[in-house]
């Protein structure tokens, strides 16, 4: 019986996994890998572990076409500037890769039952491959003009100039590109609601945060250790509002 073939499109590598945008995308591809041939299309920031990984796990039903990400932070931030893309699509810039033509020409050349983009970075490459928007998905870890509307709320007038900059160049990008794709999963139901107000033609399907069964017995460990600590640490950056706001409520 012929499996149903998936394209996975991500600047968020899944291979060593140290974050949760990471975590959710090795934990969605653990679980597709059950059902899907999956063709993963990943824009590599570290090339040379991303490679190493890849070939761990590819077989018979996954194979991963790598380019290689030529900007380092310091140039996102510069490009963010002068662009009118919100920071996070910099990093994940596909067309500035020079390879990125042949990559195109090449998943043309194939079908895929279902197209998959691992957040918004990889709308442009759908525009580029022009396929149908009713097979494409795009998945919201984060609901992006909530996030950017949390750094107006900060002491901080560099935070909140960002933030005003971020949410007019946030709503500019989903304009232009989203329609590419008809469908969207988020997080949670909050998030569905706010999705479902921004884009009513879309279909908008919850997938909650999950992880892969190979990180079960550390999760177990943890929880075991929770149930009897009357301390708690908090690991995350306290330069995003919503993050302060989650230390705030714990500590009240």
């Amino acid at each position: 019986m012929t499996r149903p073939r998936i394209l996975f499109i991500t600047a968020i590598s899944p291979f060593s996994p140290n974050n949760g945008s990471s975590l959710r995308v090795a934990a969605l591809l653990e679980s597709l890998k059950e059902s899907w041939d999956i063709t993963l299309f990943l824009l590599s920031s570290n090339h040379s572990r991303d490679v190493s990984g890849a070939k761990q796990i590819e077989g018979e039903r996954m194979r991963t076409l790598l380019l290689r990400n030529p900007m380092t932070s310091t140039k996102a931030r510069l490009k963010w500037l002068t662009s009118t893309s919100p920071l996070k699509i910099c990093f994940g810039n596909f067309r500035a890769v020079a390879e990125y033509a042949s990559a195109i020409s090449q998943l043309r050349g194939q079908t895929f039952d279902l197209i998959f983009c691992s957040e918004l970075e990889g709308l442009p490459v759908l525009k580029d491959l022009q396929v149908n928007p009713s097979q494409c998905w795009v998945d919201l870890q984060n609901w992006y003009p909530e996030w950017f509307k949390s750094f107006c709320k900060s002491r901080s007038w560099i935070h909140r100039l960002y933030g005003q900059a971020s949410c007019w160049k946030q709503e500019r990008y989903e304009r232009q590109f989203l329609p590419a794709a008809s469908n969207i999963t988020c997080v949670s139901d909050q998030d569905r609601a706010e999705a479902s107000k921004a884009f009513p033609t879309h279909f908008v399907h919850v997938i909650s945060n999950g992880y892969a069964t190979r990180f079960l017995n550390a999760a177990l460990q943890a929880e075991s250790k929770l149930q009897q600590a009357s301390d708690f640490l908090f690991v995350g950056s306290l330069d995003i509002e919503m993050n302060v706001a989650g230390v705030e409520w714990l500590v009240t």
